[in-house]
């Protein structure tokens, strides 16, 4: 036998055998670690209570049961699992930071509130969520006496929405994720390459959930005017026949007039999921697309 290769497979089989632990099996996490990079993903966006203040007005919900127009944000602040929520929930006014850590079970994260003071973030204290996988969302209960405080009891997040449960209210807030456009207005609008002048209102962003932009005319008649995009998640069928109602992606126009009252102009829909929306109203052309036009990409 050739000595040569014999050696090698001593060399070989010595090395095996002191291989540390990680070549085996045994380095399974937690479900709770897991599901912590799984939320830390879900969190940051831009979230909007606008349908359901919508339909709550519409359904003639009791005043001190209706759901306010609000909208917040959460960020990635510093590290994977470090955020900053900003804006209105839950009928407040916010700046909370909110940090995430696996446990205290093996199956449940938990996330941590503060508040800024100075330069640094305090905890509240006896106050954290913790939250537990359920069917494609993560269910989070308020623990402590600290959050009251804080002003909700529970939240549930999941791909598309947030919902915040507080103690004063039957239903909980309902905030949808929002998704960002990027639109222009030309006045007039322009169409089939006619070679007539125009004036361009440019770098226009609008989220889909009920955000809106005003701008005013450069002409010598200068006229205020109102861009709305709004994708409806229905509450309410709107027919008594029982028939269903489809949610739809919506562009309002609308204009201030001299004397003040509101004039609202023809609106377009379509897919609720489409990434363009536009319409040309002959004396004013809109186009909104979730890519900017300088990272449109050329395709066949």
């Amino acid at each position: 036998m050739n000595t040569s290769f014999v050696t090698k497979l001593i060399g070989v089989s010595a090395w095996l055998v002191a291989a540390p632990a990680v070549y085996g099996q045994g380095q399974d996490s937690s479900p709770g670690e897991r599901n912590l990079l799984v939320l830390s993903e879900l969190l940051p966006g831009i979230y909007s209570s606008a349908n359901q203040a919508l339909f709550d007005a519409r359904r003639g919900i009791a005043d001190a049961e209706r759901h306010g127009r609000e909208e917040f944000r959460i960020e990635r602040r510093d590290g994977v699992h470090q955020f900053s929520l900003t804006g209105t929930i839950a009928g407040r006014g916010v700046t909370y930071g909110l940090s995430l850590v696996g446990g205290p079970t093996d199956q449940e994260l938990t996330a941590n509130l503060s508040q800024q003071s100075g330069d640094a973030w305090v905890d509240f204290e006896d106050c954290e969520l913790r939250f537990k996988r359920r069917a494609e969302h993560y269910d989070g209960t308020a623990v402590g006496t600290g959050c009251e405080a804080v002003g909700f009891i529970g939240m549930q997040v999941s791909r598309k929405e947030v919902w915040v449960e507080v103690a004063s209210k039957a239903e909980p807030y309902w905030y949808e994720r929002a998704r960002e456009f990027h639109c222009y207005a030309d006045l007039p609008g322009v169409s089939g390459g006619r070679d007539i002048p125009f004036e361009r209102y440019d770098n226009i962003v609008l989220h889909d959930k009920g955000a809106t932009h005003t701008f005013t005319t450069r002409d010598e008649e200068k006229r205020e005017i109102s861009l709305t995009l709004q994708a409806i998640t229905w509450h309410v069928l709107n027919e008594n026949n029982g028939n269903f109602n489809r949610n739809s992606l919506v562009l309002y126009a609308s204009e201030r007039l001299k004397d003040g009252s509101i004039k609202s102009h023809p609106y377009t829909f379509t897919e609720p999921s489409a990434t363009r929306i536009g319409y040309n109203l002959r004396w004013m052309l809109v186009n909104c697309a979730m890519t900017p036009r300088d990272e449109a990409r050329p395709e066949m």
